[in-house]
C-alpha cells in the first residue's frame, strides 16, 4: 500500500491549506514556443495513428461480421434446401423375388419397395432368407442383393454391405478408364469393378471376393489387391488375401442368375439375346457355322421372356425359331 506525504499541517479536507500550498510552490515557467510546437505535432500525429487504428479495427470488425453473416445465411440455405429435399434417386428396382424392405430415415421405418420404385441416396436395403432383389444403376451397371442380406446407398458409385451378398454387373461396354465404377464398401476393405461380373460376400470375421468376368479392385488396410476372372480372394483382417479358383459355372452363381434384370427382346436380334445368355450363365455360346451366325443377328425377336430364367427363357425363346441348340456344360451350342 502506497503512502501519501503533505507538508506539516495539511489537512485534505481543507481548501485554505490547498491555497497555501500553490502559493509556495509559484507559478511554473511556460516551455519555450519551439516545444510547444514540438509537443503539438506529436500528439496531434499520435491522435492521428490512433484514430486510424480504430477506424481500421471498426472496418474490420464490421466486414467480419458481414461476412460470418454472410457464411451463415449461405449455410442456413443449403441445410435447409437438403433437409426439406429428399434424396436424389441413386439406382431403381429393377427385379425382386419376395419382399426387398426398405428405410429411408435413418432405418426408423421399413416398408416393402415396389418394382421400378426409384431408390434414394442413404436408403437401407435389407432381404430375408426368402428374398432376392436386382437394382439397375443405369449405363448398363446393376447390383444384385443375396437372400439374408444389408445394403446401404450412400452414392450413385458407391454402396456399403453390412452383411450378406451383392453382385456386380457391369456391362462389357463400360470401359474402365471412364465408367462409374460401383465401389462396395465391407468391414474388411473396399471393391472397386474394372469392367466385370463379381460377388462379393461378407462373413462374420471376413469378405470373400469371387471374379466372373473381368477383374476387381480391393483396398484393405492401405493395401491394394486385384483379382482376374476365375479366381476367389478371401480377406481377413489386414493381412493378404488367400486364393482359391472358382469357374463361370460354378454354382455359387446361380442365385445371381436366377434374379437377374430381364432382357427386353422385343425388337432385338437373337445374337443379343444369345450373348445376354452367355453372361447370364457363363457359358459361352458356339454358333455351328457361319450361317449360323449371320441368320441369328438376322432374326429379329418379338414377345416377352418376363422372370423367366436364362436357360429357360433360352428353352423358350429358340422353340419359336428355325434354331436348336446343345447344351454341353461350359458352352452352347447353335444350329440350324
Amino acid at each position: 500500500m502506497s503512502e501519501r506525504l503533505h507538508p506539516p499541517g495539511f489537512d485534505d479536507g481543507n481548501d485554505e491549506n490547498l491555497r497555501q500550498l500553490l502559493r509556495e510552490v509559484g507559478a511554473r515557467d511556460l516551455p519555450s514556443a519551439d516545444v510547444m510546437h514540438e509537443v503539438r505535432s506529436a500528439v496531434h500525429g499520435e491522435w492521428q495513428a490512433v484514430v486510424a487504428q480504430r477506424r481500421t479495427r471498426t472496418r474490420v470488425i464490421r466486414f467480419g461480421i458481414a461476412a460470418s453473416i454472410a457464411v451463415a445465411v449461405l449455410a442456413i440455405t443449403f441445410a435447409l434446401r437438403f433437409a426439406t429435399e429428399p434424396g436424389a434417386p441413386v439406382a431403381s428396382l429393377a427385379r425382386v423375388d419376395g419382399a426387398l424392405q426398405i428405410a429411408v430415415d435413418s432405418g426408423d421405418h421399413w416398408r416393402t419397395a415396389a418394382v421400378g420404385e426409384p431408390l434414394p441416396k442413404g436408403a437401407m436395403l435389407r432381404t430375408d432368407e426368402g428374398t432376392t432383389a436386382a437394382l439397375d444403376f443405369g449405363d448398363g451397371l446393376s447390383l444384385r442383393i443375396a437372400a439374408g442380406s444389408l445394403v446401404e446407398l450412400k452414392s450413385r458409385d458407391r454402396v456399403s454391405l453390412d452383411g450378406g451378398a451383392v453382385y456386380v454387373d457391369a456391362a462389357p461396354s463400360m470401359q474402365p478408364a471412364n465408367d462409374r465404377s460401383l465401389v462396395v464398401e465391407t468391414l474388411y476393405g473396399s471393391i472397386r469393378h474394372l469392367g466385370t461380373q463379381y460377388e462379393a460376400r461378407a462373413a462374420h470375421n471376413r469378405i470373400e471376393v469371387s471374379v466372373r468376368e473381368g477383374q476387381v479392385e480391393i483396398v484393405n488396410a492401405g493395401q491394394t489387391f486385384n483379382g482376374s476372372a476365375g479366381e476367389q480372394l478371401l480377406i481377413a483382417g489386414t493381412g493378404g488375401p488367400e486364393r482359391r479358383t472358382i469357374s463361370p459355372q460354378d454354382p455359387r452363381w446361380q442365385w445371381a442368375t436366377d434374379i437377374a434384370p430381364v432382357f427386353d427382346i422385343e425388337r432385338h436380334p437373337l445374337s443379343q439375346f444369345l450373348a445376354w445368355v452367355s453372361r447370364e450363365t457363363g457359358k459361352r455360346i458356339v454358333y455351328a457355322s457361319p450361317e449360323a451366325r449371320v441368320r441369328a443377328e438376322q432374326l429379329i425377336l418379338r414377345g416377352s421372356v418376363q422372370n423367366l430364367p436364362p436357360e429357360q427363357a433360352l428353352n423358350a425363346v429358340l422353340a419359336t425359331t428355325p434354331f436348336k441348340h446343345q447344351n454341353n456344360g461350359a458352352e452352347i451350342r447353335i444350329e440350324l
